[in-house]
C-alpha cells in the first residue's frame, strides 16, 4: 500500500504531461474546413422554360416559369411559390419527398399529390431531377 501511493502521484503527473502533449498535436493539426455542396455538373447552364400543370380532379391550373437547365424540379416548385401564389408543403425523407398540401388543397385519405413528367412518377426525387428545357411538368391528386 505506501508503495502504490508513491506511484499514484507519477501516474497522475505523468497522465496529465501525456495528455497535454497529445491535446498540443491536435491543435497543430489546423483547423477543419467546411465545405459546401456543390453539383458537380459537366453541362453548361442554359435558359430553360417549364410549365407546371395542377390538376386536383376538379380544374387544371398551368404555371410557366423561365429558369436554367441547372435547376432542379425541386428549384421550379421553390421559384413559382415565391412569385407565382404557387402554394405547396413537401416532407423530405431519406427514401424520398411526400408533397402535402397544392394551393391549400390537403390530399384527403387514400390520396397523395404525385409529380410527373410524362407517365413517370419522380415526386420522390424532385431534388434530383432536373429541368428540361419546354418540359410540362404534371402535379395531379390521385388515389394512392
Amino acid at each position: 500500500m505506501e508503495k502504490f501511493k508513491k506511484i499514484l502521484p507519477i501516474i497522475y503527473v505523468l497522465t496529465l504531461v501525456l495528455g497535454g502533449l497529445y491535446i498540443n498535436s491536435v491543435l497543430k493539426e489546423g483547423n477543419l474546413t467546411v465545405g459546401t455542396k456543390s453539383k458537380q455538373t459537366q453541362e453548361e447552364a442554359h435558359p430553360a422554360v417549364a410549365y407546371l400543370d395542377v390538376e386536383d380532379g376538379k380544374s387544371v391550373v398551368t404555371y410557366r416559369v423561365r429558369m436554367e437547365t441547372i435547376n432542379t424540379v425541386n428549384d421550379l416548385l421553390l421559384q413559382l411559390h415565391d412569385k407565382n401564389g404557387f402554394m405547396f408543403e413537401k416532407i423530405s425523407y431519406t427514401s424520398g419527398t411526400v408533397i402535402d398540401l397544392v394551393n391549400g388543397k390537403t390530399a384527403p385519405q387514400g390520396y397523395a399529390w404525385k409529380l410527373f413528367i410524362g407517365d413517370k412518377d419522380i415526386t420522390g426525387n424532385i431534388e434530383n431531377t432536373d429541368l428540361i428545357d419546354e418540359q410540362h411538368y404534371t402535379l395531379k391528386l390521385l388515389k394512392s
